[in-house]
């Protein structure tokens, strides 16, 4: 048996964070469409941050870091509606 190269095997790495990150991505967009009251927004930073620190990309790490403002807003906007 032929071990893969290090090319391929960095490619599939690639391939493996990118899939993990779109994962959490439909996660979080489906939660959002669900009742706000339901929202777990730390549960999915956790889960970005997680993918974040094992991540051997740094453009992926660059887009991650693009998803905390947003789950910002929603905390804002979040605490916003339970006040009412």
């Amino acid at each position: 048996m032929v071990a893969p190269s290090a090319a391929l095997s960095a490619a599939q790495q690639k391939q493996s964070e990118r899939q993990q990150l779109a994962d959490i991505d439909r996660r979080f967009g489906e939660m959002l469409h669900q009742d706000s009251t339901t929202w777990n927004l730390d549960a999915i930073e956790t889960e970005y941050k997680m993918l974040q620190q094992s991540v051997t990309q740094k453009s992926l790490s660059g887009t991650i870091d693009m998803r905390y403002p947003a789950i910002d807003r929603y905390r804002r906007r979040l605490a916003k509606f339970l006040e009412l």
